[in-house]
């Protein structure tokens, strides 16, 4: 049963909404309200309920799309009459409409409605799981890996049977550990859909390239940036984990002592930021399962295949795209899009006008 609110409608749109709501839902109960906020402390016969609206302001608009139900998810179908309104999760129908494309409208909303419902619902269960895997899993790994380093203090110098099991032991969980914690920044990316903002590259490059200094070192692998960055629309923590998966990609696979250049060039309407390495570059019957996520658990001592398929989903969500391309020099190079703003920064601090301004 569906109950259906009529709110500021006079009696000939009264009229033709009865009628639509036979059309739509064969049966259910209308309610009649002068207002939004006597439509909001109505309680309605069924689970589902639509609301339609006569030209409403913004406020009320805003009001009724973003009103929640006990369980915290979406309340109404909404659908309003008028000519200028542009909302995601309502539909519109001009003022002169009829009984029969009331109707439609009517079945879309709570289509619409289901949808929505369901993507919130999924989002709560992703951010659920996601809190699951970074704090319940924290402990009892912790707890392994406290015991496993226990374990090789007592052993005595040069065990040969207990000691190499021991550090398999400690290997795992660590592991464990990483996987965990990168599992869950994709989980909690998609369930908790950051806003986006401005983003100065250079600081967040060079937040990702220090956290990298170890294995940088430990490779003997020299980064090269350009003097400048842009200023980007985004999310700067996402940024972070993009420039550091992809650095350390290259990293991991360019070879020893490899030569690593980041950069950006100004394309239209989004800026493209790029990581190139000196290496041997990615075999063609691989490139297709780049940013697939563990597409490398088959092989034996490989990593989880999970860092690009990061990047991709993080940069996906920031309205960009990413991609490869084998150098003709050899090597291989990695980018990600963004939308731009209209700005760069300087390394002394100063901001210029990026159309007058692209680095390659």
């Amino acid at each position: 049963m569906i109950t259906l609110h009529l709110v500021g409608l006079n009696p000939a749109t009264k009229a033709i909404a009865h009628s639509a709501f036979g059309i739509a839902c064969q049966s259910g109960e209308i309610k009649n309200h002068a207002d939004v906020s006597a439509a909001q402390t109505a309680k309605g016969a069924s689970d589902t309920e639509v609301i339609l609206l006569h030209d409403p302001s913004a406020r009320d608009l805003a009001v009724v799309t973003s009103a929640m139900d006990s369980s915290a998810l979406p309340r109404w179908a909404v659908v309003v009459i008028g000519e200028e309104w542009a909302e995601e999760w309502a539909e519109v129908v001009p003022p002169e409409t009829d009984a029969a494309l009331l109707a439609r409208a009517i079945k879309s909303a709570l289509t619409r409605h289901r949808l929505q419902r369901e993507r919130d619902r999924a989002r709560g269960d992703l951010w659920t799981m996601a809190r699951r895997l970074t704090h319940d899993m924290r402990t009892p790994i912790g707890c392994v890996l406290t015991a496993a380093e226990a374990m090789q203090e007592s052993l005595p110098p040069g065990d040969e049977d207990i000691g190499p099991l021991v550090q398999s032991v400690h290997d795992s969980a660590l592991e464990m550990a990483r996987l965990v914690e990168r599992v869950s920044v994709v989980a909690k990316a998609g369930a908790d859909a950051m806003p986006r903002e401005r983003v100065d590259m250079a600081v967040v490059f060079s937040v990702a390239r220090d956290r990298l200094s170890d294995q940088a070192n430990a490779k003997n692998a020299t980064i090269s940036e350009p003097e400048d960055w842009p200023v980007v629309r985004g999310v700067s923590t996402w940024c972070e984990t993009i420039w550091r998966d992809l650095l350390a990609n290259a990293i991991e696979h360019a070879g020893d002592s490899p030569k690593i250049e980041a950069g950006w060039s100004r394309e239209t309407g989004e800026c493209r930021f790029w990581v190139r390495d000196d290496g041997v570059g990615v075999p063609v019957e691989l490139r297709s399962r780049l940013f697939q996520p563990f597409h490398l658990l088959h092989e034996l001592n490989a990593g989880q295949g999970l860092g690009l398929a990061i990047v991709r989903r993080l940069v996906e969500l920031q309205g960009g795209r990413v991609g490869y391309e084998a150098l003709p020099e050899g090597g291989s190079l990695f980018y990600f899009a963004l939308p731009s703003l209209d700005s760069v920064v300087r390394p002394n601090g100063s901001v210029d006008n990026i159309n007058a301004h692209a680095s390659t």
